[in-house]
């Protein structure tokens, strides 16, 4: 029959093949082997990181970065250069979890001077398009952001907004002038 579905099977439906399924599920089950193996190795108290983990886990948004990359972006915070920043933007978006608005965000927090977060609501205040689009290549990627970047400098540069606290002012400015239009996530 064509579009019949299946109906749900019940836990009771399937007693009797139970402990097989139970050796198969324990064999197949891979979410965030790594974090859950953390996890689950907790001894004692949990501390707030671990919270923070948990819930991480749970929305499955835990990004997995490299020692590698960390010293990057350390380095970066002591002797700052544009290839650099370019290069530690990109070392971030090829660890898994994290794209684009989570890499400006780092770098926000890192450097704040240098660096705002990407974010959907500043930047229709800025550009004619009202929505951003994030391509797919990490290079294209690279290049919107320093093109952001840019844009947000002039328009601070042109309005007298403070650079370190524009992602701030300006998203909040946009949820109160453009609150009826609404934001695609």
């Amino acid at each position: 029959m064509e579009g019949t579905m299946k109906p749900l099977v019940k836990l009771t439906d399937i007693a009797s093949d139970l402990p097989v399924l139970i050796e198969i599920a324990k064999a197949e089950y891979k979410y965030q082997t790594e974090l859950t193996k953390h996890l689950d190795d907790i001894q004692g108290e949990l501390s707030y990181t671990n919270l923070l983990e948990i819930i991480l886990w749970k929305v499955n948004r835990f990004p997995s970065v490299d020692e590698q990359t960390l010293n990057k972006l350390n380095e970066l915070r002591e002797n700052y250069s544009t290839e650099r920043a370019k290069g530690v933007l990109v070392a971030f978006m090829n660890c898994k979890g994290i794209d684009l608005p989570v890499a400006s965000t780092i770098l926000r927090f890192t450097d704040p001077n240098r660096f705002q977060i990407l974010d959907q609501r500043v930047f229709r205040l800025i550009y004619e398009e009202a929505e951003l689009k994030i391509p797919f290549s990490i290079q294209k990627k690279v290049d919107l952001y320093f093109d952001y970047l840019q844009k947000l400098h002039h328009t601070c540069d042109t309005f007298s907004i403070n650079f370190e606290t524009a992602d701030r002012v300006l998203y909040q400015i946009d949820k109160i002038k453009n609150k009826h239009i609404s934001i695609k996530y």
